[in-house]
């Protein structure tokens, strides 16, 4: 009874009161509502502002959710752990992550179905992701209209550079052309390597893939670095 008192005074403040001194990092506006259940327009970089609303779960736990056209998604926050992010499920139309800049002249189409274990972060030195991410019948558009056919990212905390989240991307099933790679971000800087290789029958897209970087062996290499800036005002 003694700890129910206080809980409940928590949960009925001003959630414009405690959202932005609960999540370090992260920034709203427009908030409304309590901590026990509102909602806020959640800030990103270089990305209009999407709505995300909460609900407390009970205890120490809130379930958050964000739903708009480019990106639907879900997941659990917990007070006693204030930068960690749990049990993160969605889709997101992968044109919203902007890869179109590294390609130049072709873009991706699809979805990316996101299954997230949990996400921790530190601000600007640390960014740990465990989970993976689905392209289901991928494709490229532009120079070349193709089938990357099915794509996994595995996405693991790194071992030799703490902070650090790396991908492992692959192609699982076979499309005109296939795409395999790796990637790491602390979010604020990232790095990363993209192979993209014909399939035996279809030898003559080399030639069409050559503007997008440089060729090695069967694939062409394209490589790109910079500041990916999560958590930038």
């Amino acid at each position: 009874m003694a700890l129910a008192i206080p809980m409940g005074i928590v949960i009925t403040l001003p959630a414009s009161f405690v959202l932005p001194k609960a999540t370090d990092g992260l920034h709203f506006q427009r908030i409304e509502g309590t901590v026990w259940s509102g909602q806020a327009q959640l800030k990103l970089p270089k990305q209009s502002p999407l709505p995300i609303e909460w609900h407390w779960s009970g205890g120490l736990t809130w379930t958050w959710a964000i739903e708009s056209e480019p990106l639907v998604m879900a997941g659990l926050w917990r007070l006693s752990d204030r930068d960690r992010l749990e049990q993160i499920k969605g889709h997101v139309d992968i044109q919203y992550l902007d890869i179109a800049q590294w390609l130049v002249f072709v873009y991706p189409v699809g979805q990316l179905e996101i299954d997230v274990d949990q996400l921790a972060w530190e601000v600007n030195t640390s960014l740990e992701i465990e989970g993976r991410l689905d392209w289901r019948s991928a494709q490229l558009r532009g120079l070349i209209n193709e089938s990357l056919g099915d794509i996994t990212v595995e996405m693991m905390p790194s071992v030799s550079t703490p902070g650090e989240t790396e991908f492992v991307i692959e192609s699982t099933a076979q499309g005109a052309v296939g795409l395999s790679g790796w990637a790491s971000t602390n979010g604020d800087s990232y790095r990363t390597t993209l192979i993209l290789t014909p399939n035996n029958e279809r030898a003559e897209l080399l030639r069409l893939l050559s503007p997008l970087g440089r060729r090695e062996n069967r694939g062409i290499r394209i490589e790109r670095s910079g500041r990916l800036g999560v958590f930038d005002e």
